[in-house]
């Protein structure tokens, strides 16, 4: 964890209107603590920093868009940023 994390996730809570330690602990939690984008559950389909699901973002069987690969393979940042999505959308 690096206070370029830290501040990321305070910029993202503050936009989606949460507290900025329980985003911390949320990613925490899905990430077995490793706050990586790359974490994946080797039991389904869950990837990354929220562990996404298959068919997040609307397309059956991708994540926004992308593979299981290459959404994990996404920046923390730019990973935060479908993090923020996820949240305003739901």
């Amino acid at each position: 964890f690096t206070s370029e994390k830290a501040v990321k996730i305070a910029e993202v809570a503050n936009r989606i209107g949460v507290d900025p330690n329980d985003l911390a602990a949320i990613i925490s939690i899905e990430t077995s603590g490793t706050f990586s984008p790359k974490a994946k559950n080797p039991k389904s389909s869950a990837t990354g920093l929220i562990q996404f699901m298959e068919g997040s973002g609307g397309t059956k069987g991708k994540y926004y868009g992308m593979t299981r690969d290459q959404f994990s393979a996404l920046s923390f940042d730019e990973q935060m940023g479908y993090v923020e999505k996820y949240y305003k959308d739901h």
